[in-house]
């Protein structure tokens, strides 16, 4: 299991992980002292797709494909 990022609203930190979970990539999602949320992979094999997609999440988290998911 391997550290992917951190968002720091909860409810689109859930939307992305079920974006994740929607393509087979799982995930745990651990609050932080500061409120943010950590995204954690478990599968090492999958953390270059999952950060592809945790970059486009960041730049535009309101795509309706990321909401497809939840």
């Amino acid at each position: 299991m391997r550290e992917l990022g951190v968002i720091s609203d909860n409810r689109q930190a859930r939307r992305f992980a079920d974006h994740l979970l929607a393509k087979k990539i799982t995930t745990k999602l651990v609050g932080t002292k500061n409120g943010g949320w950590v995204i954690w992979v478990h599968d090492e094999n999958r953390i270059q797709e999952a950060e592809d997609e945790l970059r486009v999440f960041m730049n535009k988290p309101d795509d309706p494909r990321f909401a497809e998911s939840a």
